[in-house]
């Protein structure tokens, strides 16, 4: 996975993290693997510590999204990625999103095309098992040059 996350970041892709869990969890991850530099941005529950040590996570919605797919309360992942994409205008060529869970199934329909990747593809690609063809495949639909690429990895 860390090897796919460097070639879409040396493809001048941006890598955003788009997940219900929190910001001190996915920034312990990210450190425990080295990969800071990757990611561009993170979409997430705020976190953190007091001076007890106590873990303080706060909802990044508070209030019902009211969304009509099977999303967690506390974010509707495919509003976030309408808020992000909103603030970026024409900035990217595609969007490659990649979930794992019930909740990724409503970015999927907010994106104008989709190219459905199973679970094992998906495994594949991340373990190394998917031939690179593959993933230029990925990055390149439709012999469309990309400028720039926005990738979700949750």
């Amino acid at each position: 996975m860390i090897e796919a996350l460097r070639v879409i970041k040396n493809a001048n892709g941006d890598i955003i993290i788009l997940s219900d869990a929190n910001t001190v969890y996915i920034e312990e991850i990210l450190k425990a693997y080295e990969v800071n530099d990757l990611i561009s941005n993170v979409i997430s529950n705020p976190a953190t510590w007091d001076e007890d040590g106590r873990l303080h996570i706060r909802r990044l919605n508070n209030i019902p999204h009211g969304c009509e797919n099977p999303c967690s309360e506390n974010i509707c992942k495919g509003h976030e990625l309408i808020k992000f994409l909103s603030a970026h205008p024409n900035e990217y060529d595609q969007i490659i999103y990649v979930g794992d869970s019930f909740n990724d199934f409503c970015p999927a329909t907010k994106m104008s095309s989709i190219k459905i990747w199973t679970d094992e593809s998906v495994r594949e690609l991340f373990t190394g098992k998917m031939p690179t063809k593959y993933l230029n495949l990925l990055m390149i639909f439709s012999g469309i040059k990309i400028n720039k690429l926005l990738f979700n990895y949750v």
